[in-house]
């Protein structure tokens, strides 16, 4: 008899040699992805004799939940070098203040997690994963990110242009056709990852993919320097 343990993936901080500086909670097996910053443990398989060690500690494991006794969950990745995209932006923060307009090279990361499909034995198809990853990363490549429900930031179209004031004073006029208007409240690499992890999913589920649990989305605005969302269904 054995105890199955799904891929868990949590976000440490690190240094920028990749060795770890800060944990929030203990980790089996680590393996350091350098390109991403995170921490990933990977699948494996515990006798029976240690399993009462292994259940003591789930839950107590950031991230993803390992999977108990009669359940088993699978999980998909994918990181490649053309889930890239190259956008302008900034964002205020708490108080008065408010960076200048800057751009990032962004890289994405993607998880998906569900049961297995009967059929083919998948959780998702890798292909499509990509496909679908790439198109996200392409309505928003090369433009500026603007954020519409921001209480500090007014964006406003006018004909062909954009308007951007900030605190009531106007900064920025841009071409409308070079800009993504983002519903989210500010264009920080967390609500990022928020907003591509949501459109994600609902193409997902545009495809009747019923068998998906979670997603994990990472966005990585810098070498070494990116956020986590992730989400669960349950």
């Amino acid at each position: 008899m054995t105890l199955h343990i799904a891929n868990v993936s949590a976000t440490y901080r690190t240094s920028h040699v990749g060795r770890i500086i800060q944990a929030d909670g203990p980790v089996i097996g680590p393996y350091m992805s350098r390109a991403i910053g995170t921490i990933q443990i990977q699948q494996r398989m515990v006798t029976a004799a240690s399993a009462a060690s292994v259940a003591a500690m789930s839950g107590t494991m950031p991230g993803r939940r390992m999977a108990r006794s009669g359940s088993s969950t699978f999980s998909v990745s994918v990181s490649k070098d053309d889930l890239v995209f190259s956008s302008a932006h900034f964002i205020t923060f708490a108080g008065h203040r408010c960076e200048g307009l800057h751009g990032h090279n962004y890289r994405v990361r993607v998880t998906v997690e569900g049961a297995l499909n009967a059929e083919d034995g998948l959780v998702f198809d890798f292909l499509e994963l990509k496909r679908l990853m790439r198109q996200l990363c392409e309505e928003i490549d090369h433009l500026v990110l603007l954020p519409m429900r921001s209480s500090r930031i007014t964006v406003a179209e006018a004909g062909d242009a954009v308007h951007v004031s900030v605190d009531g004073v106007r900064r920025y006029t841009f071409p409308r056709a070079d800009c993504a208007l983002l519903p989210i409240q500010n264009t920080t690499v967390e609500l990022l990852a928020q907003y591509l992890s949501t459109k994600l999913e609902a193409a997902i589920a545009s495809q009747g993919a019923h068998n998906i649990s979670g997603i994990e989305m990472e966005v990585e605005e810098n070498f070494g320097q990116s956020a986590v969302f992730a989400s669960q269904r349950r």
